[in-house]
C-alpha cells in the first residue's frame, strides 16, 4: 500500500522541479531581453542613460555589454 502512494508523489515532485527549472529559464530570458532593449535604446540615444538600469544584469551579460560599449566608443571616434 505504501509503495503505491509513493509513485504519484514522486511524479508530482519531478513535475514541480521541471516547472521550477522552466520558470528560472523564462526569468533569465526576460532579463536578457530587457537588458538588450536597454542597450538598444542606449545605442539610439548615444548616451549612458541605461547604466543605472543595467547594474543588475551586468553580471549576466557583462561580455555583451562590454563589446557594445567598445563599439559605441569606436563609433564616437570616427565622428
Amino acid at each position: 500500500m505504501q509503495n503505491q502512494n509513493q509513485q504519484p508523489i514522486q511524479a508530482k515532485a519531478r513535475e514541480r522541479q521541471e516547472d521550477r527549472g522552466q520558470a528560472t529559464l523564462e526569468i533569465y530570458a526576460l532579463i536578457a531581453l530587457r537588458s538588450l532593449n536597454a542597450a538598444q535604446t542606449a545605442f539610439k540615444r548615444g548616451r549612458n542613460h541605461t547604466k543605472k538600469n543595467l547594474s543588475g544584469t551586468r553580471l549576466l551579460l557583462g561580455p555583451v555589454l562590454f563589446t557594445v560599449s567598445r563599439r559605441r566608443a569606436a563609433g564616437r571616434r570616427q565622428r
